[in-house]
C-alpha cells in the first residue's frame, strides 16, 4: 500500500565565495535517474548531494564555494512548493537526523482541510 506520493525536482548553485562566480548542476549530470528521483524528495540526500558538489569544487581549485539548492515538491497532489531554502548553503548544514531543520520548508496547505 502506497501511503504518499511525493513527487519533486530541482537544480543546485554553486558559487565560489571568493570570485563570486556561479554555475548550475544538474544532478542528472552526477546522478542516475533513480538516484535523482529519491535524492530530490528527501532533504538529507539533498544536503549529501550538496556536500558532493562541494569536495567536487575544491578538487577543481575553488577554495571556498556555497552551494543552494532549487527544489520543489509536490506532496499527495498539493501544488507543488519549495522543499528546502533556497536561501540557505546547505554545504554549511547538517544532516537532520532528529528534530527540527530551519532549511527545511513546511507545508503551505495543510494535510488536513478544516471545515
Amino acid at each position: 500500500m502506497k501511503l504518499r506520493d511525493k513527487n519533486s525536482e530541482g537544480f543546485f548553485v554553486v558559487t565560489d565565495s571568493a570570485t563570486r562566480e556561479e554555475w548550475v548542476v544538474d544532478p542528472r549530470e552526477h546522478l542516475t535517474s533513480r538516484q535523482v528521483f529519491k535524492m530530490a524528495s528527501r532533504p538529507d540526500l539533498i544536503v549529501q548531494f550538496a556536500n558532493y558538489l562541494e569536495e567536487l569544487a575544491r578538487a577543481d581549485g575553488h577554495s571556498d564555494v556555497e552551494v543552494r539548492a532549487q527544489v520543489v515538491s509536490s506532496l499527495n497532489g498539493r501544488p507543488a512548493q519549495n522543499l528546502v531554502d533556497s536561501n540557505v548553503d546547505l554545504s554549511k548544514v547538517s544532516r537532520p537526523w532528529f528534530g527540527h531543520a530551519d532549511w527545511i520548508l513546511p507545508l503551505e496547505v495543510p494535510l488536513h482541510a478544516e471545515n
